[in-house]
């Protein structure tokens, strides 16, 4: 862990790193049951990168968990493995 950095104290990455900022707030939105909002969120960055493994998966997660359509839910985690096909392994592991 880097000096200076508490466990779970993610701001310093945040300011670093705008993308991880960004999905972090999406994240945190997510859990709050503000779907909409965390799905502009992540609609931004993938708009930046449309590669983005952790942004197509975590929108594959906020279409799934928001009663969407599931065939789209389903693309985006197709798109994130044929980008990265280790990707989800490592998430599920966590």
């Amino acid at each position: 862990m880097r000096a200076g950095r508490q466990r779970g104290d993610h701001r310093a990455e945040c300011q670093a790193r705008p993308r991880a900022g960004a999905l972090f707030r999406a994240r945190s939105l997510a859990t709050k049951r503000d779907i909409d909002a965390a799905v502009k969120i992540v609609d931004a960055v993938i708009a930046r990168s449309p590669s983005d493994p952790e942004a197509l998966t975590l929108k594959g997660d906020l279409l799934r968990v928001s009663g969407g359509d599931a065939s789209a839910a389903t693309e985006m985690y197709r798109k994130a493995l044929s980008v990265k096909p280790r990707h989800l392994l490592r998430m599920w592991r966590c």
